[in-house]
């Protein structure tokens, strides 16, 4: 028999020595690079062999060293999320590495990755003490439409922007969504600020702790039901946040779920007969996660009978970063909002058999409703009310017209609040207002005929988000506005604030004003109470909610 010669674990495969034997540091890398192949272990792992290997993956198997890894050269995609990994340095010379996961790691160096110029997709989310990204401002092949996921890590708000600026659509500052928290500490004590058109207005910091809110819901005794993106249902009783979640929640997964999670939730019409609480959440599938709808009996300290009623078509990984809302009718249906068209998923938009990048509407029971504009028309979705939209974070019905209203979330500029009408297609991204990252235009004009003009644009966009109309007799002045929450504008950390839209009697915009900017927040929400009152929600690792109400 031929005897190999075996490499030790640093060193590198050559032309010459294809028959040589690779040879690994940590003995669990090795396994799965044996089980990626089909090899046994009484086999020899020849160079030859294994520059052949395209995808790894191995997630979850307590790997520590990645030496050896450096003769993988043939690597496209490694997923080596959920493993004690600190130093990534023989990735250096992978070069033909696109996607690479490193989510839930311990690395502090990322200097490999600067080589790395066909990298499109990076995960390097929950690295707790990454901070220095210079790396990937210095490799030349990051550009417009590749992704870098950097929430969870300790890299400060003032790189990322330097990032979203000068090199890629980045995941943590493009939506924006995690990583930095909000530069200004929310103040002990009401404070009171003077407005354009409703003298003044007390602000009351009612709770914190909540953990990247998403959807409030007010119960009938007065009691705030709040959804946390990592998977919790909150609720805040006579002013006070109860410490326990409330248990029967659908479980949204493990680990870092970007944007999605637990998000939007709405109660149903007849609440007081049913009980019945709806939620929109991330749900695990095979291959990642979808959006879902599910519903369940609120007892006061639990949900029971859970059930989801709707699950989206799957459509990639992104869904980790898609908005969703949900809204009940005045005819007591009820609009689900699915967003995440953007990246590789940014085409689903126009496809009209994909519920990616749409509205919505369905029966109470998730049924589709006899009249919903597409059903029974071929390659057509029957739950598709509208598309042609990008990501959708907030949703409210006109209180004159029953109409829905939708936010859309845009990439630099182009931010929307749309009129959902059915049937129609809204552009994204054959038209927008919108620019990529690096300036460039998304489309080559704002509209065309066949597609509905936006009611509202932003230019820079506030990264729009949670909406209401005003309807209650507290603020006069207010009736009928449009109040929409937003993250920031321009994509500069602090600039976040709640936006009110004066509307003439066709829905025409008249004026803005900006309220809360003072606070330096991200808005993530803005709701009316039964009473008449408004309530905000901070999108922040200690989030909190906010109470607007007259000085009287």
């Amino acid at each position: 028999a031929q005897v190999r010669p075996v490499l030790r674990p640093g060193e590198l495969c050559s032309e010459q020595v294809g028959v040589a034997v690779a040879t690994f540091e940590d003995a669990d890398l090795e396994a799965a690079v044996r089980a990626a192949l089909s090899v046994g272990t009484q086999e020899d792992l020849t160079c030859g062999l294994v520059s052949e290997l395209t995808a790894l993956t191995a997630e979850n198997s307590e790997i520590e060293s990645l030496v050896g890894m450096q003769n993988l050269t043939g690597l496209t995609n490694l997923e080596l999320n959920a493993n004690s990994i600190t130093d990534i340095s023989p990735l250096s010379g992978l070069a033909n590495l696109t996607t690479v996961g490193l989510v839930n790691n311990s690395i502090t160096d990322i200097g490999a990755l600067r080589e790395l110029t066909n990298l499109s997709d990076l995960r390097l989310q929950s690295n707790p003490d990454l901070r220095i990204v210079q790396p990937l401002l210095d490799n030349p092949g990051l550009g417009a439409g590749d992704r870098i996921g950097l929430g969870g890590t300790d890299v400060r708000c003032a790189d990322l922007t330097v990032l979203a600026a000068n090199l890629v659509n980045v995941d943590v500052v493009q939506t924006p969504e995690l990583g930095c928290e909000p530069l200004t500490k929310l103040p002990d004590e009401p404070v009171i600020y003077r407005t354009f058109e409703q003298p003044q207005i007390r602000v009351t910091v009612v709770a914190q702790g909540l953990e990247y809110p998403w959807g409030m819901a007010f119960l009938p005794g007065g009691d705030i039901l709040v959804t946390e993106r990592p998977g919790r249902l909150r609720i805040i009783r006579d002013g006070v946040l109860e410490p326990e979640p409330i248990a029967g929640v659908p479980y949204v997964g493990e680990g870092d779920v970007g944007i999605a999670g637990l998000l939007d939730l709405a109660l149903h019409p007849r609440y007081v007969d049913n009980n019945w609480v709806y939620i929109t959440y991330s749900k695990p599938v095979e291959n990642g996660r979808t959006i879902a709808l599910a519903r369940g009996r609120f007892d006061g300290t639990a949900l029971r009978d859970v059930e989801d009623v709707f699950v989206a078509d799957p459509w990639g990984r992104r869904v980790d970063y898609a908005g969703s809302r949900v809204v009940f009718a005045p005819d007591g249906t009820l609009y689900m909002t699915v967003g995440g068209a953007f990246g590789t998923a940014r085409p689903l938009a126009q496809d009209p058999s994909a519920h990616v990048g749409k509205v919505l509407r369905l029966n109470d029971d998730g049924s589709v409703p006899d009249d919903n504009p597409f059903v029974g028309q071929v390659g057509y979705a029957p739950e598709v009310f509208s598309l042609g939209h990008r990501n959708q974070q907030g949703a409210a019905i006109h209180p004159e017209t029953g109409n829905l209203w939708a936010s859309e979330h845009a990439p630099q500029g182009g931010d929307e609040v749309n009129v959902i009408l059915a049937g129609r297609n809204y552009g994204w991204p054959e038209v927008s207002d919108g620019r990529e990252y690096r300036g460039a235009r998304v489309a080559e004009r704002p509209w065309q005929d066949g597609m509905e003009r936006a009611a509202i644009v932003w230019l820079p966009s506030i990264a729009a988000t949670g909406m209401t109309f005003y309807t209650g007799n507290r603020f006069p002045a207010w009736q009928g506005n449009l109040f929409v929450g937003g993250l920031m504008t321009g994509r500069i950390w602090g600039t976040g604030h709640v936006e009110r839209i004066v509307l003439n009697s066709n829905g025409e915009e008249l004026r803005r004003e900006w309220l809360l900017s003072e606070l330096g927040q991200r808005i993530r929400h803005v709701s009316q109470s039964p009473d008449g009152l408004l309530y905000v929600l901070t999108d922040a690792e200690n989030g909190a909610l906010i109470r607007i109400e007259p000085v009287e």
